[in-house]
């Protein structure tokens, strides 16, 4: 499994605001090879957050089958 971490910096338009303070968002995103549960994988999992002053982005890649089940 690969573990990626990176800190970036984006301009947030006014709207996010409105739905909560950011110290409180997350995102979540999957990747699939395909909608069917029984012959598709879950190779990446990404997640945007602001935390320490500065948006987050922990990215989760599965490199094989075995791995997905791992976390």
């Amino acid at each position: 499994m690969i573990e990626r971490q990176e800190k970036i910096s984006i301009p947030v338009s006014g709207l996010i605001g409105y739905a909560a303070p950011k110290e409180r968002l997350l995102f979540f995103d999957i990747e699939t090879t395909g909608l069917r549960a029984g012959s598709s994988s879950l190779y990446l999992i990404g997640l945007l957050s602001y935390e320490e002053d500065s948006w987050q982005i922990p990215q989760y890649f599965s490199e094989n089958l075995l791995e997905e089940k791992e976390r």
